[in-house]
């Protein structure tokens, strides 16, 4: 099965909305940051939450959720929660226009490029990546 580019690019768009409307940080800072590189300014405050920082608090007797004790009250589930809601209230309209516009900006580029697309497609073949 070919891994097609066109559709890679559709799932990071979409993806990269999606967490930014939960965690407030892009995809690959999130799935990154703390394990395959250092922290950055794209998750190094209370409303940015990385994959890492969310399997730390989880994880019994682990490091917590990265989120400032005293930013919030509640227990530790209560906290990332909050983070959550303001992400969504701050970034969740655009998330949902997005992850609604894109498949189907996508889809019209597909047919308006079809030809180049065939073409690219011809190029490509036998190399398990199509356009």
């Amino acid at each position: 099965m070919a891994i097609s580019l066109l559709g890679t690019a559709e799932t990071l768009v979409v993806g990269n909305q999606a967490t930014k409307a939960l965690f407030g940080t892009d995809l690959i800072p999130f799935l990154t940051e703390g394990w395959l590189t250092n922290t950055t300014k794209a998750t190094d405050n209370s409303w940015e939450v990385s994959l890492k920082e969310l399997v730390q608090g989880l994880v019994p007797g682990g490091q917590g959720y990265g989120i400032a004790q005293s930013s919030f009250s509640g227990t530790p589930s209560m906290q990332i929660m909050k983070v959550m809601t303001m992400n969504l209230k701050k970034n969740g309209a655009q998330a949902a226009v997005t992850a609604v516009a894109a498949p189907v900006m996508f889809k019209m580029a597909r047919k308006v490029f079809r030809r180049p697309i065939r073409v690219g497609n011809r190029l490509l073949k036998g190399t398990g990546v199509r356009i």
